[in-house]
């Protein structure tokens, strides 16, 4: 039999789940035989920088559970245990578990849409332009797989407010000028 021959299924449908860091605190967090300790968050990341402390450690939670386990999977109490806060505390700074879900992915796609914004060379050529907008997309994409996991898992999700949404349309608009200027390029060039 020839392998060329063989059924491919999907890759989502088959495909192991994608290997992402252990990013555990170096103040001798526990090692992933532990993970779901208390406190057990990845602070060292610049997702979160600029953010309070207290913010930082329930949106570091929110982001490895919701990643691991999805939205409906993941409690209340177990965000509060993963980021070494009181329930209390998450409901001092969101509504509810729904809050926390939108402001956690308005929060990277924000994010996102900075850093694209702060890389895009404007005067530049197309091509220039191209290899920034490109070249932050591949650098985000292997510095922050979890909040890219995050961003593709939840990203048509029912719960979702309009403002998490649209949080990413700053960059849309970049994008699609800049698509638009390239085709307008091609065009001149093609005459």
């Amino acid at each position: 039999m020839n392998v060329h021959s063989l059924p491919v299924p999907h890759p989502r449908a088959s495909s192991p789940p994608v290997p992402v860091p252990d990013r555990r605190r170096a103040s001798g967090g526990p090692s992933s035989a532990g993970a779901g300790a208390r406190g057990d968050v990845a602070l060292g990341d610049d997702l979160f920088a600029g953010l309070s402390e207290v913010k930082r450690r329930l949106l570091s939670a929110a982001l490895e559970l919701f990643v691991e386990r999805g939205y409906y999977g993941t409690s209340v109490p177990e965000l509060a245990q993963r980021s070494g806060m009181a329930a209390g505390t998450l409901y001092l700074h969101f509504e509810n578990k729904n809050a926390l879900v939108n402001a956690l992915l308005a929060h990277l796609k924000r994010d996102l849409a900075e850093r694209l914004d702060a890389a895009y060379p404007a005067e530049a050529g197309v091509r220039a332009q191209f290899d920034a907008v490109w070249g932050v997309f591949a650098d985000y994409v292997l510095a922050h797989p979890r909040a890219v996991a995050f961003m593709e898992l939840h990203h048509h999700a029912p719960y979702l407010t309009p403002e998490s949404r649209g949080a990413f349309d700053p960059a849309v608009r970049l994008l699609r000028a800049h698509f638009d200027a390239g085709r307008a390029a091609g065009r001149r060039r093609a005459r």
